[in-house]
């Protein structure tokens, strides 16, 4: 767990930093707002980390020890190789959060917890830690009957945790690569280009794009939407809302009709 924290804030510091290198878009919120709005977030997660810490830390990884120690779930039982079964494992859990995201985003009340991450203005790396702690218990709780039902092992689910945060900063970094770099990554990989199209207000577009590591599902299953822009510096993100950079209205966003 120390490793996984390691690796977030370094990757978190790292993209904070590429941000004011290669900002794609300039923050629409003003001072002292667009400082509220950071703050907002950053304490979202500070929050819900500890309010779930044993949600967030040990119950995963239990549930990991024990599929791998009883011989649980369907890579087990396929008898792999040590090295494919952590690259089964991996692809699995990412294939499974991109349903869970479909999922959340599809079912009005799950929508309504979903909701507070899309209310952000401007995609930034403090949107990538913006999920309602109702949010981050039925995440743990999908993530664990996923670990069982597949018998993930514990390398792969590290793997696979490791991985997901740091996409999901990276996919939500408001920074603009170069146009070929990023649609050669974006053909395997959820690039900001692809993913900035998800948080734009018309709903056929904010209903597209599920994927966090792996673009590919939203390829195979017909998710894949293509902004057809020339430039993202302008892009719309966000849901409109009164509440939506109070830490508080955050927290009661789900409750409100």
């Amino acid at each position: 767990m120390q490793t996984r924290f390691i690796v977030f804030i370094s990757i978190l510091a790292t993209f904070s930093l590429l941000e004011c290198l290669l900002k794609r878009r300039r923050d629409p919120n003003l001072y002292p707002s667009n400082i509220y709005r950071r703050l907002s977030n950053i304490a979202l997660l500070m929050f819900g980390s500890l309010l779930l810490f044993l949600w967030n830390h040990f119950l995963p990884l239990v549930s990991a020890y024990r599929a791998t120690d009883f011989g649980v779930g369907l890579i087990p039982w396929l008898g792999l190789s040590f090295e494919a079964s952590v690259i089964l494992g991996f692809i699995l859990m990412d294939l499974l959060i991109y349903f869970q995201h479909l999922l959340f985003h599809k079912i009005k009340i799950l929508w309504k917890v979903h909701r507070v991450h899309h209310l952000d203005n401007l995609l930034d790396v403090t949107t990538a830690l913006r999920f309602h702690p109702l949010e981050l218990i039925l995440s743990q709780l999908i993530k664990i009957t996923g670990v069982i039902a597949f018998g993930v092992g514990l390398e792969s689910l590290l793997l696979f945790e490791i991985t997901l945060s740091s996409f999901a900063i990276f996919n939500h970094a408001n920074i603009q690569l170069p146009k070929k770099l990023d649609k050669f990554l974006a053909s395997l990989f959820v690039t900001p280009n692809f993913h900035v199209i998800h948080h734009h207000p018309k709903l056929h577009l904010h209903n597209s794009n599920y994927g966090f590591c792996l673009s590919i599902w939203d390829r195979i299953f017909k998710t894949y939407e293509s902004a057809k822009v020339e430039d993202y510096s302008e892009f719309d993100c966000g849901l409109d809302s009164e509440y939506r950079d109070s830490f508080k209205g955050m927290l009661s966003t789900p409750f409100r009709r």
